[in-house]
């Protein structure tokens, strides 16, 4: 090896680079059984002998363009270090190469790994051309490449599943046998067939060698077709793996879907924090538990928000851009007006913003947040700049090529956007648009006419508009309408009406804020009398004293 490696740095020798690859190649790829010792660690991994290698042969092939052995290194070498279509590239040239010559004894052998290579680069379709040319003397490895490319392309019912079956006969092993298995019901799933996919499925969980991937795909499907028993059979077997990092989330994923099943989603909670608490460093298992927190347990908004830090503080760094979340779990545990830059939603929105502007999600993050900040913001300069500046947000994000239900979201909240900060101009504009694009939707025609008579200041035809299914919001806005036409009767019976409607946490909020408002009016009133009454009494008695 040092020999090899004095002769490729300290000239360009072409005996040289073509022995130091094959030196490699034979130590790295074929001797499997060196690669757990000392001189496999020292020099291959320490010395880097991969990357100069692989320079080596680029320098011979550069001067040297008939030699396919060469080529056909090279490509080895260069998928080696994951670069995927430069390594096609030799080897397609190692094809060429030979079928010029009178001796195609290796032609097989290196379009396999030409196959191969056009697969892991993307060329599925070019893969299978090549494929199909040398299938009657494929290995087991190259007939489940074809398959999968197959299975890329579309081609499921006939080719994908001929191809996978003739590698299930071609098995020895039961973990190959398994693996095989597992990807015959895959393509079965895709095509519809769920009884044979769970045939297969359990058919390869009951070998000596089960597949994991074939255990979670097997309880994954228990859990689509509700079947618990088949899912907590197969969670079983999946028990045994203990606490492999690799498979840890995507056990404790399906442990929780069958919790979820059941009704328990105390013991999910329970499952994830015992969980961290044994291994604290798995961003997934944070992020997972953020997630459940603030879907089933909207009072722990701070638990949430925690959560959700944590698994950015144990992220590997460089790849800390995952704030959505947080931003999220902030706002929900009204972390939204403090100013403190590490409980800020408001800040943790920009800083979501700034590190990934391509993501939509981020956006729509960022114009909720400025709603809540407008929302609580006293200075009405103040909040009406950030009005717009969240109008401006969501004109944005639907320029984009967003998904329809962000689309209807971000229609819905410039409407409510611009009637908090009375754009009455852009308000009509908003609401013939949402019309336009989503006027089928039951939601929509009611949300046109109540806020078509809001703008009339037409407050019976609001009341008229709504009904028992309508959203506590619009309740809101007619209590609102109310107070300012100072209607006091109206506000009480609208909100014995709104009490005995909630049902959830998010209507008792609004509910809450329609009592708020009404307290605030009476405290006006009550002020008001005050005031009138206690005046003249204070005026009379100081002109008494002064008599």
């Amino acid at each position: 090896m040092d020999l090899y490696r004095h002769t490729t740095e300290l000239g360009n020798h072409l005996e040289g680079a073509l022995g130091y690859g094959h030196w490699v190649c034979t130590i790295m790829l074929q001797n499997v059984d060196k690669r757990d010792t000392y001189m496999y660690t020292y020099a291959i991994e320490q010395m880097g002998a991969v990357p100069s290698a692989s320079d080596a042969l680029a320098r011979y092939t550069d001067r040297v363009k008939t030699n396919a052995v060469a080529y056909n290194m090279y490509g080895l070498l260069l998928e080696r270090q994951k670069l995927y279509r430069t390594a096609a590239q030799q080897f397609k040239q190692a094809v060429l190469l030979i079928e010029q010559q009178d001796d195609k004894t290796y032609l097989t052998e290196v379009m396999c790994n030409y196959a191969r290579l056009l697969y892991k680069s993307g060329d599925y379709q070019q893969a299978c051309s090549v494929y199909e040319k040398i299938a009657g003397v494929c290995t087991l490895v190259d007939l489940c490449h074809m398959g999968l490319a197959l299975y890329k392309i579309g081609h499921l019912e006939l080719e994908s599943f001929q191809v996978y079956t003739k590698a299930a006969e071609m098995a020895q092993t039961d973990g190959d046998k398994s693996a095989v298995l597992t990807a015959l019901a895959m393509v079965l799933y895709k095509f519809g067939d769920l009884g044979n996919a769970k045939t297969n499925l359990f058919q390869s969980s009951q070998l000596s060698e089960p597949c994991i991937p074939g255990l979670k795909a097997l309880c994954a499907l228990g859990l689509i077709q509700s079947d618990l028993t088949l899912a907590e059979a197969a969670l079983h077997e999946l028990s045994s793996l203990g606490d492999n990092p690799s498979h840890l989330y995507d056990v404790a994923l399906l442990a929780i879907g069958v919790d979820m099943i059941k009704g328990n989603l105390i013991d999910v909670k329970r499952k994830l924090q015992h969980l961290l608490h044994k291994d604290p460093c798995q961003p997934k298992l944070w992020r997972l538990l953020s997630g459940i927190l603030l879907k089933f347990f909207p009072k722990l908004g701070k638990s949430a928000a925690q959560a959700a830090r944590n698994s950015l503080l144990v992220e590997s760094p460089g790849k800390q851009t995952d704030f959505i979340l947080l931003t999220i779990s902030e706002l929900s545990a009204g972390c939204h007006g403090n100013g403190q830059n590490s409980t800020d939603a408001f800040l943790t929105a920009q800083r979501a913003v700034r590190y990934n502007p391509e993501n939509v999600d981020n956006w729509a993050a960022l114009a909720s947040a400025v709603h809540s900040r407008a929302i609580l913001t006293s200075c009405w300069e103040k909040r009406l700049a950030l009005f717009k500046h969240e109008y401006t947000i969501l004109c944005y994000i639907k320029k984009e090529d967003v998904p329809l239900p962000l689309k209807f979201w971000c229609a819905k909240q410039q409407i409510v956007c611009t009637v908090h900060a009375n754009m009455h101009n852009e308000l009509m504009e908003c609401l013939d648009e949402l019309m336009t694009d989503f006027g089928g939707e039951v939601e929509v025609k009611q949300l046109f006419n109540v806020f078509s008579n809001v703008l009339q200041d037409n407050t019976g035809g609001v009341a008229k508009t709504l009904d028992e299914h309508s959203s506590m919001y619009f309740w809101q806005i007619l209590v609102e309408m109310y107070i300012k036409a100072g209607l006091m009767t109206e506000v009480e019976t609208t909100l014995k009406q709104c009490h005995y409607k909630v049902a959830n946490s998010a209507n008792q909020v609004f509910l809450l804020k329609m009592a708020h408002l009404a307290f605030q009016q009476i405290l006006v009133i009550v002020l008001i009398q005050i005031i009138v009454v206690v005046s003249p009494l204070e005026i009379s008695s100081k002109y008494m004293q002064e008599e």
